[in-house]
């Protein structure tokens, strides 16, 4: 059997946009401005599978530029949570809020939006924001193997 020439794959294809992009006219995303657009900067978990304490957004929310704050709890009241269900024998169907609530699920999770007239301002208000999440599920794993290997540890190494 005959394979099919692939004219593509493996291919050298040329560049057309090198050149505007070394001689500095490209053009970026970020380079769009639009009149009267907001700027959004989201705040972060630090830690995996950790309870949501207390999101503290005052002083945030008072910085000038600042338009609004939003967190889970603010978006739980607006929206529905997405209920993902994989076709998959052996995977149950998941449902998760537009922002935690009560627990991140990753590192790095989002668990407050910050809404600002510019990016600047929306990174400096994100800034402000306290975010009190508990030690994640490793930190807490972490003390735990130390109890274990203190008290698995010989005597006479102690």
């Amino acid at each position: 059997m005959r394979r099919p020439k692939f004219r593509h794959i493996g291919a050298a294809l040329p560049r057309k946009e090198d050149l505007r992009f070394l001689t500095g006219h490209g053009r970026y995303v970020e380079d769009i401005e639009i009149p009267g657009a907001l700027h959004a900067c989201f705040v972060r978990s630090p830690h995996p599978h950790a309870k949501i304490k207390k999101i503290e957004i005052e002083e945030a929310r008072r910085l000038p530029g600042v338009v609004a704050i939003y967190t889970g709890k603010d978006l739980a009241q607006w929206t529905t949570p997405l209920r993902m269900a994989p076709p998959i024998e052996g995977l149950h169907p998941v449902e998760m809020t537009t922002l935690p609530v009560d627990k991140v699920r990753f590192h790095g999770d989002p668990v407050a939006c910050v809404i600002a007239e510019t990016r600047y301002l929306a990174e400096d208000a994100a800034e402000r924001v306290e975010a009190a999440v508990g030690a994640g599920v490793h930190e807490r794993m972490h003390g735990l193997m130390d109890r274990l290997l203190r008290e698995l540890r010989p005597a006479a190494l102690r």
